[in-house]
């Protein structure tokens, strides 16, 4: 059977160590393992099997005419035919790096002033700079217009899937950042007349670049797999309940415990009433109930009495503490509602005997109460609010709580 004509690798260092890539694919070449035109692609390098070669990598920053960073694919070519002429062939492109590669040991080096070398790395820096603020303003808008999510997403996915949910996420803008780092570094050097260093023994550091890839690889594969398994579930007939199918009481008020002098009968709305229940490590009794009724009071009056209640009995009191006040932050109480809206954060409910107990009208009319280990949150419609002020339903929930 003849020997398969291509080879592929994972590179063994990241393409901002530019002596560690240099030096790999030189190793590669010298293995018989020559890097194809074009060969990078999605984080994989292509090899064209042959005769071990005696080769030299390069990799340029592409800056264009202003000094910044290249958008095209390709360098021009009046470039590549300098860089022909001077003995080095066009290889192709990685991220913001041309390869070139020459077999002649006497072809010059292609940046033989390191403080002219240092303009093009500082064009890199600026750019690493720009990635790095683009990783972070996801964090930045999703804190400004949500608030923090460490406790509520722990109290839905639980501890595990939400520390790597957040470690994954934060991996990019720490990645972006030690590439800033060894850019800085670098142009420090150049500009102080040292001279890039080409070689460097790459396979002493190889284990970390491996192993963070297969840290991501896996935590990406759990999180996708841990979303679908979710987002299956929520097909299925026993994910969210009927009311009239649960059999087991509540822990919290409902209807019937809000107007316990009504007739209470079912409504027909858009809006089923139904619950989900679940529980983690963290949360050890959750629940996510609608209830929407027809009351009928004493003397005759009929309104529609809509509640939605999130229940969380917790595990620590401290994590019930933080869930409550993360919670309040992001129904009313986050930065872009501060500044765009008119609407008043949270309200404490006076003479209220609770760990924690505000008011909030985001959407609707709601409130939330940590007491002990337990939290709850709680949407009513206006008809409620008529009915009801938020004292008032502040000590029947508390009550029924306890």
């Amino acid at each position: 059977m003849s020997e398969p004509k291509y080879a592929y690798r994972i590179p063994p260092c990241s393409k901002y160590d530019i002596a560690g890539m240099e030096s790999w694919l030189e190793d590669m070449a010298a293995k018989g393992l020559y890097l194809d035109r074009d060969g990078m692609f999605f984080g994989f390098a292509t090899f064209v099997h042959g005769q071990p070669q005696q080769l030299r990598f390069r990799l340029e920053a592409t800056v264009n005419a202003k000094g910044k960073l290249s958008s095209v694919t390709e360098p021009e070519e009046e470039t590549v035919e300098l860089h022909r002429v001077m003995g080095w062939d066009y290889r192709g492109r990685w991220g913001q790096f041309h390869i070139y590669v020459t077999a002649d040991p006497d072809a010059p080096e292609l940046h033989t002033d390191p403080r002219v070398q240092a303009l093009t790395i500082q064009a890199l820096n600026k750019f690493q700079r720009s990635q790095l603020i683009s990783s972070l303003e996801t964090f930045v808008i999703l804190y400004f217009f949500h608030g923090s999510i460490f406790y509520s997403l722990s109290a839905v996915w639980g501890l595990f899937l939400t520390v790597l949910a957040i470690g994954w996420a934060l991996s990019f803008p720490v990645t972006n950042l030690i590439h800033l780092i060894q850019m800085t570094r670098l142009k420090k050097q150049l500009k102080k007349g040292i001279p890039m260093t080409h070689r460097s023994d790459w396979k002493t550091r190889s284990w970390r670049r491996y192993t963070a890839l297969a840290a991501d690889w896996i935590i990406g594969l759990v999180l996708v797999g841990s979303m679908l398994t979710t987002a299956a579930a929520q097909y299925e007939s026993d994910y969210d309940i009927p009311l009239e199918d649960w059999t087991r009481p509540f822990p919290f008020a409902g209807v019937q415990e809000l107007f316990p002098d009504h007739e209470i009968r079912q409504e027909v709305s858009l809006i089923d009433s139904e619950v989900h229940h679940w529980s983690n490590l963290l949360a050890t009794d959750c629940y996510d109930y609608t209830e929407w009724r027809e009351v009928v009071s004493p003397d005759g009056e009929t309104f529609s009495a809509y509640i939605q209640v999130w229940y969380y009995e917790t595990r620590y009191e401290w994590f019930a503490r933080g869930l409550a006040r993360e919670l309040a932050q992001q129904f009313g109480g986050t930065l872009a509602d501060r500044l765009f809206t008119d609407r008043e954060k949270p309200q404490e409910i006076p003479g209220v005997d609770a760990d924690y107990a505000v008011y909030y009208d985001y959407y609707a009319k709601g409130l939330i109460l940590c007491d002990g280990n337990t939290v709850i949150r709680v949407h009513y419609n206006h008809a409620v609010d008529q009915h009801l002020t938020p004292e008032e339903l502040a000590h029947i929930y508390l009550d029924s709580i306890r």
